[in-house]
Order: structure tokens, then sequence, then C-alpha cells
């Protein structure tokens, strides 16, 4: 029996070795190295369906795009209607999980610039039962397969006509102020980083932000399924992407408690954004509690934050 125990412990305590030497190595490994790469040259692949409405003197184009291994990718971009060969600044809008359609719509004011909505390649919605486990098994890819993307989409607006490339803001709200940072890391890797940023009502620090949603079970249990998260997306968790960053930094948070970004992750957010930044607080919590008055005030800061260092028009 103990030489027979012998061979099973020493394949205990290998399988050991493997499993804490893969764990130290997904956690001491750069992040970008574990996201998808961009692709550099994406096709539209089909008409916009269904077909946007317009702003008067606009014009809305819904695109899809085949981008290789970063998957399928959907924008909406909203432009004046007479362009007459001019170069335009580009607001690329990374809101909540909505469309990019409606993401465009958030201003309705413009001017003479142009504004790109992304849409998330994730599910709208997670269903009940088994189903449930398949759409998680597939979720962290998808979540992954988003900073790609958007690379992807910056390495498509560069080579359009109407795009002034010298003025290209990522701005990111709620859901996509949690993605930038790794979006604008991922792009500086690829040598397509852009000048300015704005990281509205974010944080950083996955673990406390699912710990502090989650409304069940002792806070030990919150903490560790918080944990997990993070683990699972360390990829794109922002403390590991915002010293690298480079550029102007706008961050807008709300004054009081936010529901939905725990002041301690606000904190990190602030702490780890290098120089140089901005600080601007508003009141009405998180943007999705603020109705269209919150959200109409914050797009007029960012914008004049933007229009003063002439990075959009008026």
């Amino acid at each position: 029996m103990k030489l027979k125990a012998i061979p099973l412990a020493t394949a205990l305590l290998g399988v050991a070795a493997v499993v804490g030497g893969w764990l130290i190595w997904y956690m001491l490994i750069d992040p970008l190295s574990l996201l998808p790469e961009p692709h550099r040259a994406i096709i539209a692949t089909d008409a916009p369906s269904p077909r946007a409405p317009d702003f008067p003197g606009r014009r809305v184009k819904n695109i899809r795009f085949d981008a290789g291994m970063a998957g399928d990718i959907r924008i909406s971009v909203s432009l004046p209607k007479e362009l007459s060969g001019k170069q335009l600044p580009v607001f690329v809008l990374l809101g909540g999980l909505r469309t990019g359609r409606a993401n465009v719509f958030y201003i309705d004011t413009p001017g003479d610039n142009a504004l790109l909505g992304f849409e998330y390649p994730l599910p709208k919605k997670i269903e009940d039962g088994w189903t449930t486990v398949h759409q998680l098994r597939n979720l962290r890819h998808q979540a992954l397969l988003t900073p790609a993307q958007i690379v992807s989409v910056l390495y498509w607006l560069r080579k359009q006509p109407w795009v002034d490339t010298n003025r290209i803001s990522l701005v990111g709200v709620s859901l996509g102020a949690l993605y930038l940072p790794a979006v604008q890391n991922l792009a500086q890797h690829y040598e397509v980083g852009v000048r300015h940023l704005v990281i509205a009502y974010g944080g950083a620090g996955i673990s406390d932000l699912v710990a502090d949603r989650l409304r069940f079970g002792p806070a030990w249990v919150r903490e560790m399924i918080g944990a997990v998260a993070e683990f699972a997306l360390r990829p794109v968790e922002p403390s590991l992407h915002l010293p690298s960053l480079s550029g102007d930094i706008l961050l807008i948070n709300s004054v009081g408690p936010d529901k939905f970004m725990p002041a301690s992750s606000v904190q990190e957010l602030h702490r780890l954004t290098p120089e140089p930044k901005t600080m601007v607080s508003l009141k009405g919590g998180h943007i999705d509690q603020g109705g269209s008055r919150l959200v109409k005030h914050l797009v007029d800061v960012a914008s004049e934050w933007l229009r003063e260092r002439n990075a959009m028009n008026r």
C-alpha cells in the first residue's frame, strides 16, 4: 500500500506544481499579452441595417465589420451631411450596454465633429438555468475581445479621408470607463493611441466592484466572488493599465455616493491615473441615476474640456 501511495502522492505534487506555476505566470505576465490582437484591416461585411434615424444636418450609418480573430464589430458613425473634403475630430464613445447607435444619440448638438458609438460583443441578457453556464463560459472571451475590437476600429478610422488623425478622442462612460484603460494601453502598444481620454463614472479594482454589487451572502462570500471575477478578468483590470497611459486625461465622477462604483474603486482610479489629469465631480449619482439632465451636463463638461485642448470643433 505504501508503494502505491508514493506514486500517487508524487503525481498530486506534480499537478499542484504545474497549477501553481501557471497561477504565478498568469499573475505576473503583462496583461497586454493575454489580450487578443487587433485586426489592422477590418472589412465591412454588410450594408447598415436597420437604417438609423438622422439628426438635422447629420447622417448616421450603422456599420458591421469582420475583424478576423478579433470577431464581429458593430459601430454607428454620425457625420455632418456636408463634409466637403474636411477632416474632422472624432469622438469615440464607449458607453454602457447600449447599441452603438444609442450611444451617438447621447450628443444631440455634435457640431462639426464625427461621433462613433461602439457596441460591445457582450450578451444583452444572461439567461437562467444551464443556458447561464454556457453564456458565462463565453462571457470572459467576449469581454477580453473588446479592447482588440476598439483598437481595430482605431486602425480603420486612421484610414478614413474624413478623419483628422491628430484629434481622435476616447470617451468611456460607466462600463466604457472600465474598459478604456486597457483600450488605450493596447492602442499605445500598437502605436495608435489617442491624445485625449475622458473616463467618466469609472473605477479600478474589479473585485471591489463585484463584491459591492452583490446583495447576498456574508461579506467573505461576496469578497471571494469578487476576487474570482478579478482573476478571470485580469487582462482588462483597470488598475493594471492606468499607470501606463499617456495623453491628457479627464476624470469625471459623482460628488456623492455612486450605486455602481464604490468609493474605494473611484479613489484607486484617481490615485493610479497619471498626470496630466483633470478631475471633475458632478452631482446626481451614477450616470444612469441622473437622467437626461446629467447626461447632457456630462456631455457639456467633456466637450468643453476637449475644445479647450483643440481636440473638438465647436
